[in-house]
């Protein structure tokens, strides 16, 4: 039997654009289609299905709104949205899928792939509630979702001292004495926290620090940065320049 899609979007172009992108997978059915917030909670409440793809804007209406006066969300979510830095920054932080529109049939497919991996709406809520908590923070606060073997672990990025890289695993070092060790790497790690309001320096291939927490810095070839839990972190030679920039600069 295929998943059951509900499309809740209010521009017909972008909606058929959809349509016609989900008919090429034959896992997928569209049971329904709507247009405005009143119509996709009854048309949700009614048909439970196994995925949604939500418009964050339908006229004058946030999604986000109407999602968090929900009493359960049994069912995972896809958002579709125009370009917004703030929005696309909130997803990344809490691990929630997005597609920009105009979707592209490659990022469409990554994301129905990701979806099939992880069909059980398990840990959804919780990734969906931290979302429209970052979205509602002034600027210079998030949380950001860590990926574990249990589920997802969110993070004050505030509470973040350094970053450790392993191949393609990174060690996250908090304040609170916390290792968490997850299947990112650093690069990505580094794109993801450079968007938020916090200054985070990468020192070395394998080390990204967070400049609020830089103790002391010895100088050297590259130099030695020790930081506020202890840690002692090489500067590579070719960052030493910009990781000095930045210290000037605070």
């Amino acid at each position: 039997m295929p998943y059951s899609v509900i499309v809740v979007e209010d521009e017909l172009p972008q909606q058929r654009a959809l349509g016609r992108l989900l008919n090429h997978e034959s896992d997928l059915a569209i049971i329904a289609t709507a247009r405005c917030c009143a119509e996709a909670v009854t048309l949700l409440e009614a048909h439970r299905p196994d995925l949604v793809f939500m418009d964050i804007m339908l006229g004058g209406e946030n999604t986000f709104d109407m999602l968090s006066n929900l009493n359960t969300i049994p069912f995972r979510i896809i958002f579709t949205t125009a370009h917004n830095e703030f929005a696309v920054r909130a997803f990344r932080f809490s691990a929630i899928d997005f597609l920009l529109k105009p979707i592209s049939t490659e990022d469409f497919r990554a994301a129905v792939m990701k979806f099939r991996h992880q069909v059980d709406a398990h840990n959804f809520g919780s990734r969906l509630h931290n979302l429209l908590t970052n979205l509602r923070k002034p600027a210079g606060s998030h949380r950001i979702a860590l990926p574990t073997l249990k589920g997802f672990l969110f993070l004050e990025v505030s509470e973040l001292i350094r970053c450790e890289a392993d191949n393609t695993y990174t060690t996250f070092f908090t304040t609170g004495g916390q290792r968490i060790i997850v299947s990112r790497t650093i690069k990505e790690v580094e794109q993801c926290l450079n968007e938020t309001d916090y200054r985070f320096c990468r020192v070395h291939h394998s080390a990204l620090i967070n400049l609020d927490y830089v103790v002391e810095y010895t100088k050297g070839d590259g130099g030695w940065v020790k930081m506020m839990d202890g840690a002692e972190v090489e500067v590579s030679r070719r960052r030493k320049n910009y990781f000095l920039s930045m210290v000037m600069s605070l």
